[in-house]
Parts: C-alpha cells; structure tokens; sequence
C-alpha cells in the first residue's frame, strides 16, 4: 500500500514539475521576444477601430493606444510663465503663426506657469485631429482665451471647415463646442477657451459635421 501511495506521489510531482518547465520555456520565449507575460492576459476587444471619427470616441490616458488606426503620432509641448498683468501667446507649433494660444491681459487671477501638451495624429482613413493638453488643469478666465488655428497650415489647404471639441472629464466623451468656416484668402480660425480642460480640433468635413458656429 505504502509503495501504491508512494508512486502515486511521484507520478503527480512529476507531472507538477513537468508543467512548470513548460510554463518556464513559454516565459523565455516571451522575454526573449520582447514581450512580458501580461500580453498573454491583454483583451483585444478594448482597441478601437470601429471605423468612428476620433472625437465619437472616449478619449482617455489610453485612448490613442487603444485605437488600432492610429498611423502615426507626433507630440510636442510648450510652456510660459505669463503675468496677469500682461497675458501672452503660448505657441502651440514650431511656427506660433500657424497655432497659438493668446491669454488676455487681467483674464486670469493671479501670474501662473501655463503649459500645453499638443498630439497630432494621423489615422488609417486620413483623419488629422489634434489635441490640446492645458495645464493646470481648472483655470478659469473671466475673458476667453483663443485658440488661434491656421487651417491650411494645419489640416491642408482644402479644408474649409474646422469643428473645435471639449473633453467632457467626467464620462471622458468629447463635446463638439463650435464650428468654423475657414476663409479662402484669411485661413485662420480661432475659438474661445474659457477654462482649462483638454481640447481638440480637425477638419470639419471628417465627420460631416455642420456649422454649429460661424
């Protein structure tokens, strides 16, 4: 009986010893790809591809790796201490004369160190929205800031329409707060901020969108 129970022991720890190797061997091969042991816990369903226009979709921390469409990506990022007294233009591209972001003088309550985040995307389908990251999050202006965009510069020179969006930051879905007609002589388009928040803006025809605001 002793021997029974005895080669039954071994049998279940050779067998226990066996998996393990198995489940050692299929760890190198992970490491050694450059994967770590989560993607084979990772749920594909959550990348977003459905075909929807970037602002139909939530956006949050990990909103452009989620969307499978994405071709390319490209960040930037400014900063400038501005004093309320005077307010200033914050660039929101290598060329302040194609994006900026102008503060008004006595709109905002005390000097502050305003900083922006800009991701510009490019999807499968030829989207090109951009989306602004203003920090500190919250501030308020009694007088609105602007957006100032220059279309042609920024999404081509057929775009005749810009539709400019709030992130709703509380159920994450973006707001479609105003769109511009964009003049064939004078291509720039501004929109107003009044607090900070993230923003975005593409070309109007993208979504068929309608001018809610010229």
């Amino acid at each position: 009986m002793k021997d029974m129970l005895a080669l039954v022991a071994s049998r279940r720890w050779g067998i226990i010893i066996s998996l393990m190797a198995v489940a050692s061997v299929i760890g190198a091969m992970l490491v050694l790809s450059g994967c770590s042991s989560d993607w084979l816990v990772s749920d594909s369903s959550e990348s977003l591809d459905d075909g929807s226009s970037f602002f139909d979709q939530p956006y949050d921390a990990d909103a452009v790796a989620k969307r499978r469409d994405v071709t390319d990506v490209e960040y930037s990022s400014a900063q400038q201490f501005m004093r309320t007294s005077e307010g200033g233009v914050l660039p929101l591209d290598d060329d302040p004369a194609v994006a900026a972001f102008v503060v008004l003088r006595d709109s905002f309550v005390r000097d502050t160190l305003i900083s922006v985040q800009v991701t510009r995307l490019t999807t499968a389908d030829g989207e090109t929205p951009v989306v602004y990251s203003f920090q500190p999050d919250g501030l308020q202006f009694s007088r609105p800031a602007i957006v100032r965009i220059n279309a042609h510069e920024v999404f081509g020179k057929s775009t005749r329409t810009v539709s400019f969006y709030g992130l709703n930051e509380i159920t994450h879905e973006w707001e479609l707060l105003q769109t511009r007609n964009v003049d064939s002589l004078n291509s720039v388009v501004c929109f107003d901020v009044e607090h900070f928040s993230d923003y975005g803006a593409h070309n109007g025809e993208d979504n068929g969108a309608t001018d809610s605001e010229k």
